[in-house]
């Protein structure tokens, strides 16, 4: 009983390990498309400013803007930009994000004197666009200094995606890729005790019974999925066919385990049961819109 405990416990954790670490390489994976993303941003940005022809602007004004150019090269190839957790759901400028990290322009700003501007804006009006914000009396003077005008401080302010964006609808009910991913990481988690279980323990009826229940109940999940991978479209992805070979491998360990502890040894007299056994049986049944569904009923 000790043992099947422990087994259990272990099981458990490895699947929530694995749960944790699919939302981490979620959370990793959207990290670097949108780090990708911006970087792009930044490099047909720069390639239009140093393309500007401003011979004829003053030097004062020259020397800002080549100033600012390269604030804005350096703060690309720092690649710390402002995360949208949840202040929009959809895409939406950050001035400050919570982190304190600053978006292009309100860096630009802080970096040529603009603290005080980049504060009050971030207290304010943080999810505005420059173009929202060209009325700011103060804003408009430090553009007059610049060496940038509106349209390309409003090239500069890049809009952010947000971490977790709206589900969308979708058309049938079949799990996605990374749904089905993360399922034959808990399947695994959840049916190689069972399976380890089944092969050997032989001890007494009742830790046998929960043995065989543990493999039953660790094997239904996966073949759902891998049934329900299959008859959506008759095409198997290749996790739908790890989640049969998982689910197929515990139900027929249990099974057979059933069998083999309802079989009296040869010329042995059978001994009445001190307590019911566990019976399981499966079921086929059509949903409500026609599509296969499987089951196990388990009885004490």
């Amino acid at each position: 009983m000790v043992r099947i405990r422990l087994l259990f416990a272990w099981a458990l954790g490895f699947a929530l390990g694995a749960l944790l670490l699919a939302v981490a390489s979620r959370d990793a994976s959207f990290a670097g498309r949108e780090s990708a993303r911006l970087h792009a941003h930044f490099a047909r940005v720069l390639h239009q400013l140093e393309a500007r022809d401003v011979s004829g602007w003053s030097a004062t004004l020259q020397a800002n803007r080549r100033h600012l150019i390269a604030l804005l090269q350096d703060y690309d190839r720092a690649g710390r930009f402002p995360r949208n957790e949840g202040q929009l759901a959809r895409f939406t400028p950050i001035f400050v994000d919570r982190h304190e990290t600053r978006c292009a322009m309100a860096h630009l700003i802080e970096r040529s004197g603009g603290g005080a501007l980049v504060a009050r804006i971030a207290a304010t009006r943080n999810l505005a666009t420059v173009r929202e914000l060209a009325g700011d009396a103060e804003l408009q003077r430090w553009l007059a200094t610049s060496g940038l005008d509106v349209a390309e401080a409003a090239l500069i302010q890049p809009q952010y995606d947000p971490l977790v964006p709206p589900e969308k609808p979708r058309d049938d009910g079949t799990p996605e890729d990374g749904v089905m991913t993360t399922g034959v990481l808990l399947s695994l988690g959840l049916a190689l005790p069972a399976i380890y279980m089944n092969l050997h323990t032989r001890g007494p009826l009742a830790e046998q019974r929960q043995v065989r229940t543990f493999g039953v109940l660790a094997a239904t999940p996966p073949l759902a999925l891998g049934l329900a991978d299959i008859f959506h479209d008759g095409h198997l992805r290749d996790t739908g066919l790890a989640q049969l070979a998982i689910g197929a491998t515990s139900m027929t360990l249990a099974l057979l385990h059933h069998i083999s502890a309802s079989t009296p040894p040869s010329g042995a007299v059978p001994a009445e049961p001190s307590t019911p056994r566990a019976r399981t049986a499966p079921i086929f049944r059509a949903g409500t819109e026609g599509e296969p569904q499987f089951g196990v009923t388990v009885a004490f």
